[in-house]
């Protein structure tokens, strides 16, 4: 993982810092084995931090605080751990779901569109994609013709994804649309 894909400036920095802080608590907790993998990641580079990052995402799979699932959503595919990152985004974005999280929601989709464009799985991804785009366009009140137009769509089509993501949210309405989701230029890049 390179430093500028994190979107911040002087990570280098911060993980040597990190390096000189006290040891996690013991047992360590998912998060704890994550971020220590990221400083070793960061200091002492990619093949000595691959072991700690692993044994970071094994505990992932059996951890259920999703504070940090989000960034290790960001590393199986750096380790190619394929598996991993299928079970990791799934989970994230049924645990956003239950959680009626939504603001983490859309994140949790776009790593799972990602997942599904590297596994080959196109179609899935398209198809998360669309969702996610006709939610926010029509949470910003734009008609079915309307948006299917701008997304080269029939509208037939976009009232099909509008009563899929209206399941998939429990609602019933436009209206409850607009509370349900963010606004898409305010939502926060991680949860």
């Amino acid at each position: 993982m390179r430093t500028e894909r994190l979107g911040c400036g002087g990570v280098e920095e911060a993980a040597t810092v990190a390096r000189a802080a006290p040891p996690a608590p013991r047992p360590a907790r998912a998060s704890d084995l994550l971020l220590d993998g990221l400083v070793t990641r960061f200091t002492d580079g990619y093949a000595a931090a691959v072991p700690e990052l692993q044994r970071a995402l094994r505990a992932f799979r059996e951890d259920d605080d999703p504070s940090w699932l989000w960034l290790a959503c960001r590393v199986a595919p750096e380790l190619w751990d394929d598996h991993a990152y299928d079970e990791l985004t799934a989970r994230h974005v049924r645990l956003a779901r239950d959680a009626g999280a939504l603001s983490v929601l859309p994140i949790a989709a776009t790593y799972r569109a990602g997942m599904r464009v590297h596994a080959g799985e196109l179609a899935a991804a398209t198809a998360l994609n669309q969702e996610a785009q006709i939610a926010q366009l029509a949470r910003a009140r734009h008609t079915n013709p309307e948006i299917a137009a701008e997304l080269f769509l029939s509208p037939r089509t976009v009232e099909y994804h509008l009563h899929k993501v209206f399941t998939k949210l429990g609602i019933s309405s436009r209206r409850e649309l607009r509370k349900a989701l963010p606004d898409a230029e305010h939502a926060a890049v991680t949860p």
